[in-house]
């Protein structure tokens, strides 16, 4: 999976997808570019950018990846490998018609602000799991999404570019 970061008017912006509605699974949920590995994908790398390329038809050579994300556990048994990456000046945005229903890029400042988000304790399979919650405009991100937004904020969060960066 991708957590791309794009640059709109010189701030920091996430770039989501939100899933068709007539999808079986996770059917209108916010969710990064991101599926299932390929038997020809070498690595979850090359899974990430294969997926990005399919669903948003940003090749690999506009991706610029900055590093590898916690692995998030999801309540399928499903392991999500996170890469974080910056899309190239320029970089032009296809959505599939197919595999997306809406591109949307949410700044970091309004996911990242005190009390950006919050979460719920919720039961799955009869076991409780912390679940969380980030809300922007008519957008709620949860889930593995979540999750991860939650993770990247708590690794990032003490780094001094990273505050610089975001908070502007």
């Amino acid at each position: 999976m991708l957590v791309p970061l794009v640059a709109r008017g010189g701030a920091p912006h996430l770039l989501f997808t939100r899933r068709p509605d007539h999808f079986r699974q996770h059917a209108g949920q916010i969710s990064f570019p991101g599926g299932s590995k390929d038997l020809a994908d070498a690595s979850a790398l090359h899974t990430a950018l294969r997926e990005t390329e399919e669903e948003l038809g940003v090749g690999p050579g506009s991706i610029d990846i900055l590093g590898r994300l916690d692995e998030v556990a999801t309540n399928s048994d499903y392991g999500v490998i996170p890469f974080l990456g910056v899309l190239a000046p320029g970089a032009v945005i296809t959505p599939s018609k197919d595999e997306v229903a809406a591109v949307i890029e949410v700044p970091l400042a309004a996911l990242f602000r005190s009390g950006g988000f919050r979460m719920k304790r919720m039961e799955f399979r009869g076991q409780f799991h912390d679940v969380y919650f980030f809300e922007h405009g008519e957008h709620v991100i949860w889930g593995a999404t979540g999750q991860i937004l939650y993770n990247l904020q708590e690794i990032a969060g003490e780094l001094p570019a990273w505050k610089e960066w975001v908070l502007t």
